[in-house]
């Protein structure tokens, strides 16, 4: 009897451990830095700020993830709830990856993709980097989930969250569902309901808009241009970091793995292996924050997972073998490079309090700043920001910009002009928008198009925003 008793219990501690380790594991790396890592990490900070001092988020936005961070920013500053809601959508797609392995594969496979997940220095770029896409990743695999266990009400429930969560990720769960449906041939019955909630979607704040097909229009063609690990790599110079080589091996040993699985199979794909495929084809021009970009890191964050889901034979377990081996490796070896992938977030600190100093007591609508200086500008002090160009600008309206040499300058400003350029720490000057402009313009005329592209970077917004923003 004693011996039954503690039996019932071995599961439910193993569990417990299990999702323990996950925690921890998770804890450790958003709490490694003492800033909010990413690109985005300041942006959320931020909003939520901006939520609780001013009544209202500095953009208007209704998705998921900013549920865990104002009910979190209830009880903690603006920046430890983002830390924690971040480990909070880590430990969820961790938990969400084993069980969507789960549903159709083996526990071994479930556990192989959770040491993936653990042990992938992208999967940890794609976490600290883009939060709220990996919470849209997380509900993907759980509406995913659903539908394989055909819990249709689990699903809808999924879908609806799903909306909220990312619109990539909403796009591909419409799509699979719309394809899940038509195999099911019950598309006529389910079609109006998922429309009805994608106009819904449409009109929310935040969410996927109409206008978000200008992205894909205007994005440049590049068929076939490039492939995307190796563009990624070269972008962030990852090729003598041990565990990104590791990580590379073991992505592309999966993607020939998945191919011999179709060949022997006579090319039987499961739908959601189309949808890698959609996400990873080289289609538009890839850079640093481009639709490509997101697009291969979605895909081959998705890889490895839809791969362990539906390979559960002795021969693919044996080949388990060998990429657990490599999985390994990675732990071994720094995988998040801080320095590397976070901005100068001190810096844009230090050039928004010289801000702050230089046009305190005067009358300012308006800073134009790239992001990252935009974000510090909002957060700390009580100036108005902006990354985009206004449509309307007037003397008090103000700019801040860099890597325009002093040549330029010099040629093409008086020095009266001159004298009205404030300098800002490491390289940096503010301006009125109006003065801006001017030189903008005597730059255009008189060097032409190529200096202006030098100019027109992100340090530099020249852009007005677009509508799908």
């Amino acid at each position: 009897m004693k011996s039954g008793i503690k039996k019932q219990y071995h599961l439910p501690i193993a569990y417990f451990l299990a999702v323990s380790v996950v925690v921890i594991y998770w804890i450790a790396q958003v709490f490694r830095s003492p800033v909010a890592d990413g690109f985005d990490g300041y942006y959320y900070v931020m909003q939520v700020n901006h939520l609780f001092r001013e009544g209202a988020m500095h953009s208007s936005d209704f998705s998921l993830i900013y549920l865990p961070l104002i009910l979190l920013g209830l009880v903690f500053p603006p920046l430890l709830s983002y830390k924690i809601t971040v480990v909070l959508i880590g430990v969820l797609f961790t938990l969400s990856g084993y069980r969507f392995v789960r549903k159709s594969g083996s526990r071994a496979m479930a556990l192989m993709a959770v040491f993936y997940i653990l042990l992938s220095p992208s999967v940890l770029f794609f976490t600290l980097q883009f939060p709220k896409n990996l919470l849209g990743i997380l509900v993907l695999l759980n509406f995913l989930s659903c539908l394989k266990g055909r819990k249709s009400r689990r699903a809808v429930l999924w879908f609806i969250l799903l909306a909220f969560s990312h619109r990539l990720a909403f796009c591909m769960g419409l799509a699979c569902l719309l394809f899940s449906l038509a195999v099911g041939r019950k598309i006529l019955k389910y079609i109006i309901p998922s429309l009805f909630l994608l106009l819904i979607v449409l009109l929310i704040p935040g969410l996927l808009n109409i206008f978000d097909f200008q992205r894909i229009i205007f994005n440049d063609l590049d068929l076939f241009g490039y492939w995307g690990p190796v563009e990624f790599y070269q972008l962030w110079d990852l090729w003598r970091q041990p565990s990104w080589i590791f990580d590379f091996l073991f992505i592309h040993l999966i993607l020939i793995l998945s191919l011999l699985h179709f060949v022997k199979r006579k090319f039987r794909i499961p739908e959601l292996y189309y949808l890698i495929l959609l996400l990873v084809v080289p289609l538009w021009a890839y850079s640093s924050g481009s639709l490509s970009y997101r697009l291969s890191l979605n895909g081959f964050l998705l890889l490895p997972l839809i791969y362990f889901s539906f390979s559960d034979t002795g021969a693919e377990k044996k080949a388990m073998i060998p990429l657990l081996s490599i999985s390994f490796l990675f732990a071994f070896f720094p995988r998040y490079d801080h320095s590397k992938f976070n901005p100068p977030i001190e810096t844009y600190r230090d050039i928004s309090s010289a801000i702050n100093e230089e046009l305190h007591g005067r009358e300012v609508d308006l800073v134009i700043a790239h992001k990252g200086i935009k974000e510090q500008i909002i957060l700390n002090t009580d100036l108005e920001a902006s990354n985009w160009a206004p449509e309307e600008y007037t003397d008090s309206t103000y700019r801040v910009f860099t890597g325009i040499s002093d040549y330029l300058l010099l040629q093409y400003l008086d020095s009266r002009e001159l004298s009205a350029i404030i300098s800002l720490p490491r390289g940096y000057y503010l301006v009125s928008e109006t003065l801006f402009q001017k030189l903008i313009e005597r730059i255009g005329v008189n060097e032409g198009p190529d200096v202006l592209r030098r100019i027109n970077t992100w340090q530099n917004p020249l852009r007005q925003k677009p509508d799908y923003l």
